[in-house]
């Protein structure tokens, strides 16, 4: 049976990230403290830290036993069954952050980076699926979901570009 998901703000950092991270009350503390935050879920150096847990509490994997990021995709490659697992918890964690920052804010895209959009193939089904089947309000409909192309740095560059102009 699945716990309820709910959404409430964790109170403590600004920013709409926060008022939408819980994605899965039943999940992973964050480093917040929080549990089921959307980092702890979908973050590239957390789904290492869960496939290894995973492996240590006898999951069947080719993963080796402190697996990084790319080792999780490499592992879902080849059709790791605990890899793809994953990265389909973080597709449906993301949907689900998703859906909610764009009722809340009406986004007009949302663009993943980071090192874990390496691994778009892996998540962006599920982060899909759950972003239809949650975007209920006529604005989030057709909500755009890009993979990053360019690096961190450019991101920064931006929104420090951002900042300097305001």
């Amino acid at each position: 049976m699945r716990r309820p998901t709910r959404w409430v703000s964790t109170g403590w950092a600004p920013g709409a990230e926060r008022a939408v991270s819980w994605v899965w009350l039943s999940r992973p503390r964050c480093a917040c403290g929080a549990r089921g935050c959307l980092e702890a879920i979908a973050s590239g150096p957390n789904l290492a830290c869960r496939a290894a847990a995973a492996l240590a509490s006898g999951s069947p994997s080719q993963l080796p036993p402190n697996p990084s990021g790319p080792d999780l995709e490499a592992a879902a490659a080849a059709g790791d069954r605990l890899a793809l697992r994953l990265f389909r918890q973080a597709g449906v964690a993301l949907g689900r952050g998703i859906a909610a920052a764009s009722a809340l804010l009406d986004l007009d895209r949302v663009v993943i980076g980071g090192g874990v959009a390496n691994a778009a193939r892996f998540f962006m089904p599920a982060l899909r699926r759950e972003l239809a089947a949650r975007s209920q309000l006529d604005f989030t409909y057709s909500l755009p979901v890009e993979i990053a192309t360019h690096t961190v740095d450019a991101a920064l560059a931006g929104a420090a570009r951002l900042v300097m102009t305001e």
